[in-house]
């Protein structure tokens, strides 16, 4: 369940126009969804370096290359939220808007990937 600010936000979602960013955190019973911080940064790399996580996300990036070219906040830009976890980030959340879509009308696109389990 979320809290009342988190369903007004999204409320404000559903035209799709000019949104402030980032949002306040948006909270449920257990997660959080905030934006990204400089201490995500090290699950940011074990995110997209996992190949349990990246199997179906285009295969995980070396570790290495990730270490040189993340940068030091990574996924701040409107749209991307750490999914958070009793103060630790577990996964990433995506939305973005879907200008050409073949059900119709501009819509959001919602994409994930967790680290660990919830």
């Amino acid at each position: 369940m979320i809290t009342a600010e988190a369903a007004d936000w999204l409320a404000t979602m559903n035209d799709l126009g000019p949104v402030a960013w980032p949002p306040a955190p948006i909270k449920t019973e257990r997660l959080v969804l905030r934006e990204p911080e400089a201490w995500d940064r090290a699950a940011f790399i074990e995110l997209h370096a996992s190949s349990q996580v990246h199997t179906y996300l285009g295969g995980p990036r070396p570790r290495d290359e990730l270490e040189r070219e993340m940068p030091e906040v990574p996924g701040r830009r409107p749209g991307s939220f750490v999914v958070d976890l009793e103060g630790a980030m577990i996964g990433q959340i995506l939305l973005r808007r879907a200008t050409e879509h073949l059900c119709g009308p501009p819509c959001c696109t919602l994409s994930s990937a967790a680290s660990r389990g919830w």
